[in-house]
């Protein structure tokens, strides 16, 4: 059990962090960058996108200040097929492509996109090298996708970091 004194220690930490983390306008622009790049690629592939939002997780304190950034999408849109799995990789992609050397990785949304490319065969080599085609295909039609659709992704971005908020995309 710990005491009040190593309570106040904690939440002063996660206080110093999230100032640390307020000064820092680059985690902001790097979450919007991210989050346009899922919304923007949603839409070239068909998808509807209800609205998107930049709000930072306070609760965190660290450098993932914008966990709670998300991007959603209309109920009944098909979430499961490549489409998916490329809109899952926009958001790093339009990420690494307006900071380039951000350390930000966005493994939750690589390990969904996995999961969806490799579900089941990780322990056969021969259907793992298929899979694993598959996935650098989808890798790099999806950097073609955020090329082809930069100034419209830089654009939500910088809406996101005036407004924090964009909705309905179709």
């Amino acid at each position: 059990m710990t005491n009040s004194n190593d309570a106040k220690r904690v939440q002063d930490e996660k206080s110093t962090k999230l100032h640390r983390a307020e000064k820092r306008p680059q985690f902001r622009a790097r979450a919007a960058y991210h989050e346009a790049g899922h919304a923007v690629a949603a839409v070239a592939l068909s998808i509807q996108v209800e609205s998107i939002s930049l709000h930072p997780d306070k609760r965190r304190g660290t450098r993932e200040w914008y966990s709670e950034a998300r991007t959603t999408f209309k109920q009944g849109e098909n979430m499961y097929g490549d489409e998916a799995v490329m809109i899952l990789l926009a958001g790093a992609a339009a990420q690494r492509r307006h900071a380039p050397f951000s350390r930000f990785t966005a493994m939750g949304d690589y390990e969904k996109a996995e999961a969806l490319v490799f579900y089941g065969v990780k322990a056969e080599a021969a259907a793992h090298a298929l899979f694993q085609k598959r996935w650098d295909w989808l890798a790099a039609e999806t950097s073609k996708l955020i090329e082809a659709n930069w100034s419209v992704i830089d654009a939500v971005a910088r809406h996101l970091l005036a407004e924090g908020r964009l909705a309905v995309l179709k």
